[in-house]
């Protein structure tokens, strides 16, 4: 596992890394999408690509992000990587 192998490079030992499952839950989806439309690394994605690229990437996410709306908003599951080791 990547993360794993890094902290041991880092020098960590009896390095732990466990997956943590999440909800991101947001009112609408108008809302999620302009959270990920914040995202650094999102903003910069989107700066590679021309206006027109710009466009369809906008509208591919928000057809994939309809699948986690509802009538309680916005809700998609995720995981997290959390790691912990010894100095």
């Amino acid at each position: 596992m990547i993360l794993r192998e890094a902290f041991q490079r880092a020098g960590f030992i009896a390095v732990d890394v466990r997956t943590v499952p999440f909800v991101y839950r947001f009112p609408s989806l108008t809302d999620a999408l302009s959270h990920s439309e914040e995202q650094p690394q999102f903003v910069k994605l989107l700066d590679a690509l021309s206006e027109t690229a710009r466009v369809a990437a906008r509208i591919e996410l928000e057809s994939a992000f309809q699948a986690f709306g509802g009538p309680d908003g916005f809700e998609a599951p995720s995981e997290a990587l959390i790691a912990a080791g010894t100095a």
